[in-house]
């Protein structure tokens, strides 16, 4: 067992370089062609976040899936498709209600475990709430991961 605390607080100084790389993955391939490779990133970092006890700021991200959501073509559906093990869809599939049905269900399944764990840290929901509100101000301190740590 103390081994393995051991390991944790080896890697303990990688995460925040990790996340930036996650982001900057996200942030450089923008086209909704890559939204499954978004959206794979965001369940990884959601699940570096849990295991660390970190809060990432991911909710720009996963608005930004759901606003193409809401602008995409409703043309009728075709067959359903499988997220899970794409990464990028052509120019053409982008467009069909199948994708767009697609990522509107891995978004919202990614979006619910966010506030989910948003939810179990009072200081985090106070510190988003401040964010999305504009107003009140946090007495509690939170660990958010967008300044390198000191």
């Amino acid at each position: 067992v103390s081994v393995l605390s051991d390991c944790d607080a080896c890697l303990q100084p990688l995460i925040f370089p990790l996340i930036q790389v996650m982001m900057g993955v996200i942030k450089v391939h923008s086209s909704p062609c890559f939204y499954p490779l978004h959206l794979h990133t965001i369940r990884l970092m959601l699940h570096l976040a849990a295991a660390t006890n970190k809060h990432i700021p991911l909710v720009h991200s996963l608005m930004g899936t759901l606003e193409f959501c809401a602008t995409i073509n409703k043309a009728p559906a075709t067959k359903p498709v499988d997220l899970t093990c794409v990464l990028r869809v052509t120019k053409g599939y982008k467009k069909t209600k199948a994708f767009q049905d697609g990522v509107f269900d891995l978004t919202y399944e990614l979006l619910l475990n966010y506030i989910s764990q948003l939810s179990q840290s009072i200081s985090s929901l106070k510190s988003h709430s401040r964010l999305l509100c504009g107003s009140g101000s946090s007495t509690r301190s939170v660990t958010i991961l967008s300044t390198p740590p000191s």
